[in-house]
Protein backbone atom coordinates (compact mmCIF):
# COMPACT_ATOMS: atom_id res chain seq x y z
CA UNK A 1 0.00 0.00 0.00
CA UNK A 2 1.85 3.22 -1.16
CA UNK A 3 1.76 5.83 1.79
CA UNK A 4 0.07 9.03 0.17
CA UNK A 5 1.49 11.54 2.32
CA UNK A 6 4.90 10.64 1.12
CA UNK A 7 3.87 9.89 -2.32
CA UNK A 8 2.82 13.67 -2.23
CA UNK A 9 5.81 14.77 -0.49
CA UNK A 10 8.37 13.11 -3.31
CA UNK A 11 6.01 13.97 -6.45
CA UNK A 12 5.93 17.86 -5.35
CA UNK A 13 9.63 17.83 -4.93
CA UNK A 14 10.44 16.14 -8.08
CA UNK A 15 7.79 18.15 -9.44
CA UNK A 16 9.32 21.79 -8.29
CA UNK A 17 12.64 20.50 -9.36
CA UNK A 18 11.49 19.33 -12.89
CA UNK A 19 9.72 22.72 -13.61
CA UNK A 20 12.89 24.99 -12.61
CA UNK A 21 15.00 22.40 -14.98
CA UNK A 22 12.27 23.24 -17.83
CA UNK A 23 12.19 26.98 -17.50
CA UNK A 24 15.73 26.81 -17.42
CA UNK A 25 16.10 25.40 -20.59
CA UNK A 26 13.69 27.37 -21.94
CA UNK A 27 15.01 30.57 -21.44
CA UNK A 28 18.60 29.32 -22.36
CA UNK A 29 16.90 28.62 -25.92
CA UNK A 30 15.64 32.24 -26.06
CA UNK A 31 18.63 33.86 -24.85
CA UNK A 32 21.16 31.53 -26.91
CA UNK A 33 24.06 32.47 -24.76
CA UNK A 34 27.51 31.33 -26.06
CA UNK A 35 29.18 28.43 -25.07
CA UNK A 36 32.23 29.77 -23.79
CA UNK A 37 29.71 32.22 -21.53
CA UNK A 38 30.56 32.22 -17.72
CA UNK A 39 27.18 32.53 -16.82
CA UNK A 40 26.46 29.51 -18.75
CA UNK A 41 29.43 27.70 -17.21
CA UNK A 42 27.64 29.00 -13.75
CA UNK A 43 23.98 27.53 -14.80
CA UNK A 44 25.27 24.18 -15.38
CA UNK A 45 26.95 23.78 -11.97
CA UNK A 46 23.73 24.59 -11.14
CA UNK A 47 22.03 22.00 -13.35
CA UNK A 48 24.50 19.35 -12.25
CA UNK A 49 23.44 20.04 -8.43
CA UNK A 50 19.75 19.52 -9.64
CA UNK A 51 20.09 16.56 -11.27
CA UNK A 52 21.85 15.14 -8.09
CA UNK A 53 19.16 16.13 -6.38
CA UNK A 54 16.48 14.52 -8.47
CA UNK A 55 18.56 11.55 -8.41
CA UNK A 56 18.27 11.31 -4.80
CA UNK A 57 14.80 11.92 -4.84
CA UNK A 58 14.22 8.76 -6.71
CA UNK A 59 15.66 6.53 -4.18
CA UNK A 60 13.22 7.91 -1.90
CA UNK A 61 10.65 7.63 -4.72
CA UNK A 62 11.73 4.17 -4.90
CA UNK A 63 10.69 3.50 -1.17
CA UNK A 64 7.15 4.74 -1.38
CA UNK A 65 6.92 3.14 -4.85
CA UNK A 66 9.05 0.30 -6.76
CA UNK A 67 6.56 -1.33 -9.07
CA UNK A 68 6.58 2.74 -10.85
CA UNK A 69 10.39 3.34 -9.80
CA UNK A 70 10.88 0.00 -11.99
CA UNK A 71 9.71 1.52 -15.31
CA UNK A 72 12.13 4.81 -15.39
CA UNK A 73 15.29 2.61 -13.81
CA UNK A 74 16.84 2.47 -17.53
CA UNK A 75 16.91 6.00 -17.66
CA UNK A 76 18.50 6.44 -14.37
CA UNK A 77 21.27 4.04 -15.26
CA UNK A 78 22.00 5.96 -18.31
CA UNK A 79 22.31 9.08 -16.26
CA UNK A 80 24.34 7.07 -13.65
CA UNK A 81 27.32 6.82 -17.08
CA UNK A 82 28.00 10.03 -16.11
CA UNK A 83 29.57 9.35 -12.38
CA UNK A 84 31.66 13.21 -12.71
CA UNK A 85 27.99 14.95 -12.38
CA UNK A 86 28.17 14.16 -8.84
CA UNK A 87 31.75 14.88 -8.52
CA UNK A 88 31.57 18.26 -10.02
CA UNK A 89 28.50 19.11 -7.62
CA UNK A 90 30.58 17.80 -5.26
CA UNK A 91 34.29 19.39 -5.46
CA UNK A 92 32.70 23.09 -7.52
CA UNK A 93 29.74 24.00 -5.57
CA UNK A 94 29.42 21.99 -2.09
CA UNK A 95 33.16 21.48 -0.68
CA UNK A 96 34.94 23.77 -3.13
CA UNK A 97 37.75 21.82 -3.99
CA UNK A 98 37.99 20.01 -0.93
CA UNK A 99 37.92 16.20 0.51
CA UNK A 100 35.08 15.26 3.54
CA UNK A 101 37.88 15.34 5.87
CA UNK A 102 38.60 19.02 4.48
CA UNK A 103 42.22 18.08 2.78
CA UNK A 104 42.92 19.83 -0.90
CA UNK A 105 41.37 17.85 -4.10
CA UNK A 106 40.64 20.46 -6.65
CA UNK A 107 37.95 19.13 -9.18
CA UNK A 108 39.45 18.30 -11.76
CA UNK A 109 41.79 15.95 -9.93
CA UNK A 110 38.99 14.62 -8.47
CA UNK A 111 36.88 14.28 -11.91
CA UNK A 112 40.54 12.37 -13.66
CA UNK A 113 39.06 9.14 -15.53
CA UNK A 114 35.18 10.47 -14.79
CA UNK A 115 32.40 10.34 -17.30
CA UNK A 116 30.78 14.02 -17.59
CA UNK A 117 28.34 15.67 -20.16
CA UNK A 118 30.83 17.45 -21.96
CA UNK A 119 28.67 18.41 -24.78
CA UNK A 120 25.47 20.44 -24.94
CA UNK A 121 23.90 17.26 -26.59
CA UNK A 122 24.69 15.01 -23.79
CA UNK A 123 23.28 17.34 -21.79
CA UNK A 124 20.38 17.79 -23.67
CA UNK A 125 19.60 13.93 -23.53
CA UNK A 126 20.04 14.11 -20.09
CA UNK A 127 17.75 16.74 -19.45
CA UNK A 128 15.00 15.00 -22.05
CA UNK A 129 15.28 11.88 -20.24
CA UNK A 130 14.60 13.35 -16.78
CA UNK A 131 11.68 15.30 -18.20
CA UNK A 132 10.13 11.55 -19.38
CA UNK A 133 9.80 10.49 -15.53
CA UNK A 134 8.29 13.37 -14.77
CA UNK A 135 5.62 12.61 -17.91
CA UNK A 136 5.47 9.11 -16.39
CA UNK A 137 4.47 10.53 -12.95
CA UNK A 138 2.31 12.98 -14.12
CA UNK A 139 0.08 10.43 -16.01
CA UNK A 140 0.15 7.83 -12.97
CA UNK A 141 -0.47 10.56 -10.35
CA UNK A 142 -1.92 14.10 -12.07
CA UNK A 143 -4.68 13.69 -8.75
CA UNK A 144 -2.03 13.00 -6.58
CA UNK A 145 0.22 15.98 -7.63
CA UNK A 146 -2.76 18.58 -8.16
CA UNK A 147 -3.46 18.02 -4.38
CA UNK A 148 0.07 17.79 -3.36
CA UNK A 149 0.27 21.62 -5.37
CA UNK A 150 -3.41 22.87 -3.58
CA UNK A 151 -1.55 21.76 0.07
CA UNK A 152 1.94 22.99 0.13
CA UNK A 153 1.31 25.75 -2.28
CA UNK A 154 -0.24 28.10 0.19
CA UNK A 155 2.40 28.13 2.64
CA UNK A 156 4.86 28.60 0.02
CA UNK A 157 3.04 31.72 -1.06
CA UNK A 158 2.52 32.81 2.42
CA UNK A 159 6.51 32.59 2.79
CA UNK A 160 7.70 34.31 -0.39
CA UNK A 161 4.91 37.32 0.59
CA UNK A 162 5.98 37.66 3.89
CA UNK A 163 9.99 38.11 2.32
CA UNK A 164 8.55 40.61 0.01
CA UNK A 165 7.09 43.05 2.78
CA UNK A 166 10.32 42.87 4.64
CA UNK A 167 11.53 46.57 5.38
CA UNK A 168 14.81 47.02 3.00
CA UNK A 169 17.20 50.08 3.91
CA UNK A 170 17.18 52.83 0.90
CA UNK A 171 21.00 52.46 0.75
CA UNK A 172 22.67 49.17 1.25
CA UNK A 173 25.26 51.29 2.83
CA UNK A 174 24.07 52.21 5.54
CA UNK A 175 23.74 48.69 6.49
CA UNK A 176 27.68 48.03 5.82
CA UNK A 177 29.12 51.26 6.67
CA UNK A 178 29.59 49.50 10.39
CA UNK A 179 30.76 46.47 9.31
CA UNK A 180 33.39 48.15 6.97
CA UNK A 181 34.37 50.51 9.79
CA UNK A 182 35.47 48.04 11.78
CA UNK A 183 37.20 46.06 9.34
CA UNK A 184 38.98 48.89 8.46
CA UNK A 185 40.60 49.60 11.79
CA UNK A 186 41.51 46.44 11.85
CA UNK A 187 43.54 46.14 8.59
CA UNK A 188 45.53 49.76 9.89
CA UNK A 189 46.02 47.60 13.34
CA UNK A 190 47.43 44.95 11.39
CA UNK A 191 49.31 47.26 9.00
CA UNK A 192 47.61 45.91 5.97
CA UNK A 193 47.68 49.22 3.57
CA UNK A 194 44.50 48.66 2.04
CA UNK A 195 41.57 51.53 2.66
CA UNK A 196 38.41 49.32 1.89
CA UNK A 197 35.48 52.02 2.83
CA UNK A 198 33.73 53.39 -0.09
CA UNK A 199 33.53 56.83 -1.52
CA UNK A 200 30.28 58.34 -1.02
Amino acid sequence: MVDVNKLKESLYIINSISYEMNQLHNELDILRIPVESVVLRELRKWEDMQICKLLDEFREFKKIDPETYGVFVPIIDYINKYPGIRTSRNKQLAHSNREGDKKWKPWWVALKGQAVPNSEYERLAIYELLQQIWKILEFKYNKEIIDAHSEFREDHKKFIEALKNRVHPMNFLENVIPTLTEVQKLLIEKQIGLNIMPSI
